[in-house]
């Protein structure tokens, strides 16, 4: 997995979303576990970009789980994923850029 190009653009993320749904779904899995929590650090092959490019992935599996067509007695798949506790100038995903629609508490 690639997530620096599966975040990239809009074509990528349907393709990550589509192929997750699909690789959970024939192998018995309840749900994705992403977990980038610093992709615009410099030192792990981050690019300044990669922040914003997170938050839209982040959207996008939302937005595709939720929008699956359930199959016959499964119920929707979870998705959860890790961020810091606070904002620092290190790279990491700010929780607070996460949007509400994704589920950030």
């Amino acid at each position: 997995m690639d997530l620096l190009g599966d975040a990239e653009t809009p074509g990528s993320r349907k393709q990550f979303v589509d192929s997750a749904v699909k690789y959970l779904r024939d192998n018995g899995f309840d749900g994705l576990d992403l977990d980038w929590e610093y992709p615009s650090e410099p030192t792990r092959g981050g690019r300044a970009m990669d922040t914003a490019n997170y938050v839209k992935l982040l959207r996008d599996v939302r937005a595709g789980f939720d929008g699956e067509k359930l199959p016959a007695g499964k119920e929707k798949l979870l998705f959860t994923t890790a961020s810091p506790p606070a904002c620092t100038s290190s790279g990491t995903i700010c929780r607070r850029s996460i949007p509400r629609s994704i589920g950030s508490t």
